[in-house]
């Protein structure tokens, strides 16, 4: 049941992340979800978690229609946890991004950290 209720909760935050932003509603940007993601706060991390698990799940679901504008293979054996670290290392090393989206810099993340190799499958 609290599988079920992450992976909900992780697909709306993914979502409201591509959803259009309207006049009043703000977006998580990539400075929010770092800060987030570094707070000491358990809730905070664990919805930081909850974020990265549901664009990298977004990601693997879509992965066959991106191919042609995202070259990604994130070994099976990567975690989560290892991709938000990786995201936490991309944000810190990419100031004039801390506005963006942060689905768009977990997607750079994933592109610059987990490029495929010639020869290599793209998997996930």
């Amino acid at each position: 049941m609290r599988v079920s209720f992450i992976a909900a909760s992780a697909f709306l935050a993914v979502a409201a992340g591509f959803a259009p932003p309207a006049a009043a509603q703000s977006r998580l940007t990539v400075e929010a979800l770092r800060e987030m993601c570094a707070s000491p706060d358990p809730q905070r991390k664990s919805t930081c978690n909850a974020y990265v698990a549901g664009v990298r799940h977004t990601l693997d679901v879509f992965k066959n229609s991106l191919k042609q504008r995202l070259n990604y293979c994130i070994p099976p054996r990567v975690s989560t946890l290892e991709v938000r670290d990786a995201f936490l290392r991309w944000a810190g090393a990419n100031p004039a991004a801390q506005g963006q989206a942060a689905v768009a810099g977990i997607i750079r993340t994933v592109h610059e950290a987990y490029p495929c190799r010639k020869g290599e499958p793209f998997e996930f």
